[in-house]
């Protein structure tokens, strides 16, 4: 099984919450942070990650949306209502 660099910050992420938790559970002094730092970190990683999502920001990303928006435009064109039949074949056997 190989990881991905997310599934390794993921894990790390999980670990050091665990950590915290069980030095709080414990009585000792957790990782010190507030409920405000927890909630500016969360923001910022969503929506980074929100914003990566969503924008192609690679080429393939870019690739993609092209023909993404390709194959939406295709479906909006109109059609003549009839199934393709075997009068409509060209010479080689396409329709």
């Amino acid at each position: 099984m190989k990881l991905t660099k997310g599934s390794v910050v993921r894990y790390i992420v999980l670990i050091l919450a665990l950590i915290n938790q069980w030095l709080a559970d414990k009585g000792l002094s957790p990782i010190p942070v507030d409920e405000e730092t927890i909630s500016t970190i969360i923001t910022t990683v969503v929506g980074l990650y929100v914003a990566y999502k969503d924008n192609p920001v690679t080429k393939e990303g870019k690739q993609a949306n092209d023909e993404l928006k390709e194959l939406k435009y295709q479906k909006k064109l109109p059609t003549t209502g009839k199934a393709p039949s075997d009068f409509d074949a060209d010479k080689d056997g396409q329709i």
